[in-house]
């Protein structure tokens, strides 16, 4: 495909099928068309999740085709042509209203220095909130909990910006594990009150460097070689914004 950076991407041919797998490895992730030198159906594999959908084709010419793309940093997808069932025309999407998730709690496990239970007026870095000085060192995994109203059906539950890995679970049931950008995913709502638990773990990071200023009687991890005392630390939960749309 004609790609400019931050784009990665490598091609093969198998069983008939041109095979496209394509990479925004920039910040910014990437928002445009790309022209492909194949024909055809045309199909988009996520391969995080195994999901197939038709590719939006915007145009093209003899021997090439032209795809819109809308990928978060890191995003990926492969891109197949010449499946049965595919599409060659642009894909329809309807978009529903967007709308902000607010009124959280977040709870964390005992034994580490955090409240155990907070209400939070806005989402931040865990550094940045009234933790404590353990609590804004704290390593390991808090629960995020809400409730949102909404009709039977699915939407896009976007958690915006999370630090690092985020469980997903919607009226009791695990959704996804969210480990990358773009940290969204397909839930499905009830009609009425949805009761929404986002589990976020960040890295030992903080916490290590919490330790390295303490005596080692008092010290709850160890490690070779961690960070050293007074180091910035690293954010760390769920900093959003969220959005169901």
């Amino acid at each position: 495909p004609q790609l400019e950076p931050p784009f990665e991407w490598i091609h093969r041919t198998q069983s008939g099928r041109d095979w496209y797998f394509v990479s925004a490895n920039g910040p910014d992730g990437y928002k445009g068309e790309v022209s492909f030198r194949a024909t055809g159906n045309v199909q988009l594999w996520d391969p995080v999740t195994g999901s197939v959908k038709p590719a939006a084709v915007v145009g093209g010419t003899e021997g090439s085709t032209l795809l819109a793309f809308d990928f978060a940093c890191g995003e990926s997808v492969f891109v197949v042509f010449g499946n049965e069932g595919g599409t060659s025309h642009a894909e329809t999407r309807r978009r529903g209203e967007v709308v902000k998730v607010e009124g959280w709690r977040l709870a964390f496990p005992e034994g580490w220095g955090a409240p155990e239970k907070i209400g939070l007026a806005e989402l931040k870095s865990w550094t940045e909130l009234p933790l404590g000085e353990e609590g804004r060192h704290f390593s390991g995994t808090g629960t995020y909990t809400t409730t949102i109203q909404g009709k039977a059906g699915f939407v896009t539950l976007d958690l915006g910006r999370v630090e690092t890995v985020a469980d997903v679970y919607v009226n009791g049931r695990k959704v996804r594990t969210l480990w990358a950008p773009p940290y969204r995913c397909e839930v499905e709502l009830k009609n009425g009150a949805n009761e929404v638990r986002i589990e976020v773990t960040n890295t030992w990071f903080n916490r290590l460097a919490y330790d390295a200023g303490l005596p080692e009687d008092q010290r709850k991890t160890w490690t070779i070689a961690g960070p050293k005392k007074g180091v910035p630390l690293e954010p760390s939960g769920l900093l959003g914004p969220v959005v169901v749309k």
